[in-house]
C-alpha cells in the first residue's frame, strides 16, 4: 500500500506488482489531522496490515500482449473477449480499479 500525501488528504492506492514502488516524488505536504481523522487512520491501517512481498506478484500483460502480437504476426486470427458487465450501485464511479 502506497500512501500519497497532498495538501488536503492522505490517499491509499494499493500497489499490485514490484514494478510500481517508486521513490517519493517530493516532500509530502504536513495537512492538519485532528484527533479523530488520525485514530480512524491508525484503525485502518492496523486492519490492513500485513507484509507485502511483491516478488509474489507478476505483471502478465506483457507477456500476453507479447503472446498476442506474435499470434498476430503467425497470421492466427484473433478475437475479442467480450466485455463482462460491471453493476454501478449508487450510480458514482469507482474511486480506484478493480
Amino acid at each position: 500500500m502506497a500512501l500519497i500525501f497532498t495538501d488536503e488528504e492522505i490517499l491509499a492506492e494499493t500497489l499490485l506488482y514490484a514494478d510500481e514502488i517508486k521513490d517519493a516524488p517530493k516532500e509530502p505536504a504536513h495537512p492538519k489531522v485532528t484527533g479523530a481523522e488520525l485514530k480512524m487512520a491508525k484503525t485502518l491501517i492496523d486492519a490492513m496490515v500485513q507484509d507485502f512481498k511483491p516478488e509474489d506478484y507478476k505483471d502478465e500483460y506483457p507477456k500476453r500482449l507479447w503472446d498476442i502480437i506474435n499470434a498476430k504476426i503467425q497470421g492466427k486470427e484473433m478475437t475479442v473477449p467480450q466485455e463482462s458487465e460491471v453493476t454501478v450501485i449508487d450510480g458514482e464511479p469507482a474511486p480506484f480499479n478493480i
